[in-house]
């Protein structure tokens, strides 16, 4: 588990038999600055998201979501929701 976090590659857990980790996975392959954007961002997404108590398949979760990858510099595209 230490090797794949470190190198951000979780694919020698499944040679080992082990399954992968709960979360998302941010390629090691990115450049430093912003994977650590990237990861910032996704955990105030989980945490707001969890603190409002807001359905995360909603409309209101994707434009909170957009809204804070923005902060973190991270463009985002237009999500349509079918419903």
């Amino acid at each position: 588990m230490k090797i794949a976090r470190k190198t951000g590659d979780y694919s020698i857990l499944d040679v080992c038999g082990y399954t992968e980790p709960e979360g998302v996975f941010i390629p090691s392959t990115l450049p430093a600055d912003l994977r650590e954007r990237l990861r910032r961002a996704l955990e105030e997404i989980s945490s707001t998201i969890k603190a409002m108590g807001i359905d995360p398949e909603s409309d209101e979760a994707a434009a909170l979501a957009s809204e804070i990858l923005a902060r973190h510099e991270l463009t985002t595209i237009s999500i349509r929701r079918e419903g």
